[in-house]
């Protein structure tokens, strides 16, 4: 897969490829040429990890949704990044916190998402997230809520 010439593709603020049957980010030839990309959503794909986003450092939304995930990782770079949804992927234990007796966690650490100091929103349902240990409290606090349908979303803010 290919975007267009570098005369509009460095103009970009908005992709959005949805069902594409992507499997790697390395697939979408010149991604690395949208420097003013700010809006990314790879939903319904088959994205296995996540890399080859060094380049995109206006991210402020990245949608993951609906591919084949298993764990965070390659996002630190993408300091102005403020909503990441990863629902409906594979990922399985992420989060240190403590659970409170109202369902709703106090979140003190997200592995993989440590330098993402602007994100605000994170979206983990329908994930197989099975633990919540640990604690850092030096690391982003936030609030989690849970459902039948496993974690919900959270919303961050620095200490």
């Amino acid at each position: 897969m290919s975007l267009s010439t570098t005369s509009t593709v460095d103009e970009l603020s908005e992709l959005h490829l949805y069902d594409k049957n992507i499997v790697s980010l390395g697939q979408i030839r010149n991604l690395s040429l949208c420097s003013k990309l700010q809006d990314l959503s790879l939903h319904c794909n088959a994205i296995t990890s996540v890399s080859h986003l060094d380049s995109l450092s206006s991210l402020t939304s990245l949608n993951l949704s609906s591919n084949k995930i298993s764990k965070i990782e390659g996002l630190s770079h993408l300091v102005r990044l403020t909503t990441l949804n990863l629902s409906c992927n594979e990922v399985m234990a992420i989060i240190t916190a403590t659970l409170r007796a109202d369902s709703i966690a106090q979140i003190r650490c997200v592995e993989g998402l440590d330098e993402l100091r602007s994100l605000k929103i994170l979206v983990l349902s329908y994930n197989k997230i099975t633990s919540l240990e640990g604690l850092n409290p030096s690391k982003f606090l936030g609030e989690v809520m849970f459902s039948n349908f496993g974690l919900i979303l959270i919303c961050f803010a620095r200490r």
